[in-house]
């Protein structure tokens, strides 16, 4: 393990190592302590960091799916938002801690966000299904009840 020459200058820490491997932690609890910032260079620190992040996020995510996930009366549109909400935590991921995070780590979570938006687009194609077969039958009973109608008050026509 690296150790590290930490100097206080006009209230900014600053690396002496000038090591670029780091991760820029940044948390409300820092502000109390007067830090905008702290580098993190121990590579089980970050990754336990960043997975205690990611899992409040999916817990956010999966807490927002279940608030909707029965209720499908206002048809896909809070579905498909927990699906965008999804692959925007996905693409954050990609770009700011995929490099942190050690391999086994990364599986996991590729696993839970695909069977995350699996059942998301699984739920949305049968809500779109019954949404189609409902107004299938409703045209087919406006057509019945039409030609009903046309038969019984106008007659065939000769």
């Amino acid at each position: 393990m690296n150790s590290y020459i930490v100097v206080e200058n006009n209230n900014q820490f600053i690396n002496n190592n000038y090591d670029n491997n780091y991760y820029n932690y940044e948390n409300k609890e820092l502000k109390l302590l007067n830090l905008n910032n702290v580098h993190l260079f121990d590579e089980d620190l970050i990754n336990n960091v960043i997975m205690k992040k990611i899992n409040k996020r999916f817990k956010i995510i999966l807490e927002f799916i279940a608030n909707i996930y029965d209720d499908d009366s206002e048809g896909t549109t809070p579905l498909m938002q927990a699906l965008t909400e999804t692959e925007k935590f996905k693409r954050e991921l990609i770009n700011k801690e995929r490099a942190f995070l050690k391999k086994e780590h990364l599986e996991l979570i590729d696993k839970k966000i695909k069977l995350i938006e699996n059942e998301l687009k699984e739920k949305i194609y049968f809500i779109n299904l019954r949404q189609r077969q409902q107004e299938a039958m409703v045209n087919y009973m406006q057509n019945d009840y039409q030609e009903e109608y046309d038969n019984e008050y106008h007659g065939k026509a000769r």
